[in-house]
């Protein structure tokens, strides 16, 4: 409904702006990356990109187990899916001083499509693994120029601990695991 269209005036003045310039408080910003990240993860371009990605790499980092015979989950690492959100959202409310759902989606898949991410593929036990706090996740496991982001963007300060903390994973100091060459063995 148009604010002139209301009043029976000529002018087709849109009663309300698609762009969100500010957020009236923290609930109301992470309720806004939360709809981004939904809005992503069900788009057809990330279903394109996860289909492509698991269709190139076709084995589980860790296992080397096929994507056809289990299923196999990409992890956004070391910065998280909503890290990126939020990275992206933040970058276009300073430069442009507005934003919207579907432009941080865009530039987002412009990202993934570009191979400016960084993410490991992992069997779905051993994601769930991680994300209750029993895994870590080597950085040279993680394909994609996930620099970028450092590089490119201005990371905030609470993103910027987590990630210095992923980054500090490596295989030589990973507990629990080791690298023969071709494989990650557990030392359980």
């Amino acid at each position: 409904m148009f604010k002139d269209e209301l009043s029976g005036g000529q002018q087709t003045q849109p009663l309300i702006d698609i762009y969100t310039y500010e957020f009236a408080d923290l609930k109301e910003y992470n309720r806004f990356i939360k709809n981004c990240k939904n809005l992503i993860r069900s788009s057809w371009e990330y279903s394109v990109w996860t289909r492509f990605i698991k269709s190139i790499k076709n084995l589980c980092q860790f296992t080397k187990e096929s994507t056809f015979a289990l299923t196999v989950d990409i992890h956004h690492h070391p910065f998280s899916l909503e890290n990126i959100v939020k990275i992206v959202c933040d970058k276009q409310l300073s430069t442009k001083g507005r934003t919207t759902t579907f432009d941080i989606a865009k530039e987002v898949m412009e990202l993934h499509y570009k191979n400016k991410v960084g993410y490991v593929l992992m069997i779905k036990s051993l994601h769930e693994k991680f994300h209750n706090g029993y895994l870590n996740i080597p950085i040279e496991l993680v394909s994609g120029d996930w620099k970028y982001l450092e590089e490119n963007y201005t990371v905030p300060d609470d993103i910027a601990k987590v990630v210095e903390k992923y980054k500090a994973v490596t295989l030589e100091n990973c507990p629990r695991l080791k690298w023969d060459g071709d494989y990650i063995i557990y030392d359980e």
